[in-house]
């Protein structure tokens, strides 16, 4: 049972310090959306250790079908140099509250991977992971709507990738010492122009176990560049995202 929350708010911000446009300041537009939801999924998989030392897995993950409600709205400010005849400079308008049903399907998913275990000293994984972007499918709208266009979209820009994840661990007693690195597809056509957007991720960890205690450390690093289009049409903004993320677990065993 998976939980669907997902917030974006947009900030665009337009000025004319210098006068290069006749009576025009500034424009601002602000934009919400809150999108909420439940899915139900199903996956299969299985394990086989041909010899002590090997691990070979795979697992198949089936579509399945989220249920989303989205709330949004939206406003808009623009100034300019000269007011009119009532003395206004600055004018706002505010979309309705807006809120829309569908449901969607994410994409058809298949994992394979690799381990070795060399005695009690380390452990070396590998998975890859095959994503069928083009089996993602939006449907059934609260008024009815097939959402035709919209899925032909996906067809169009979309495309089937291979993401590597690799790690290895090293026990010194009870410490352990950890590292991985990520390296995910974009899932774009060469015809789009995020069709570089790769992600690429590093991780490195410390771990330190008990029999009734332990605690795990880890730094994630994950970037990527995208491109941004305000309007169709227009030049694109090109955006470079750095994530740094740190992480800690603590547990205790009774």
């Amino acid at each position: 049972i998976h939980n669907l929350n997902y917030t974006r708010e947009t900030f665009h911000y337009e000025t004319d310090p210098d006068n290069h446009i006749e009576e025009f300041d500034y424009f601002k537009f602000y934009e919400y959306l809150r999108a909420r939801g439940t899915g139900f999924s199903f996956k299969m998989g299985f394990l086989y250790k041909p010899i002590q030392i090997l691990r070979i897995g795979g697992a198949i993950h089936f579509p399945y079908s989220f249920r989303v409600r989205e709330d949004y709205y939206s406003n808009i400010e623009a100034g300019f140099d000269t007011p009119d005849a009532n003395g206004d400079k600055v004018y706002t308008s505010s979309s309705p509250n807006g809120s829309y049903d569908y449901r969607i399907s994410p994409p058809f998913k298949v994992i394979g991977n690799v381990g070795v275990q060399l005695f009690k000293l380390a452990l070396i994984g590998m998975d890859v992971e095959f994503i069928n972007y083009t089996s993602m499918r939006l449907h059934r709208g609260n008024n009815g709507y097939d959402f035709m266009i919209e899925n032909e979209a996906i067809n169009e820009a979309y495309r089937q990738v291979v993401n590597v994840r690799g790690g290895a661990e090293f026990k010194f007693g009870a410490v352990s010492l950890r590292g991985g690195v990520a390296y995910y597809m974009s899932p774009y056509k060469e015809s789009e122009a995020n069709k570089d957007a790769d992600y690429l991720s590093l991780t490195g960890g410390l771990g330190f176990r008990t029999n009734h205690f332990f605690i795990d450390m880890a730094y994630v690093y994950m970037g990527h560049d995208e491109y941004y289009f305000m309007y169709p049409g227009t030049d694109p903004a090109k955006n470079t995202y750095n994530q740094h993320k740190f992480l800690t677990t603590i547990g205790f065993k009774f």
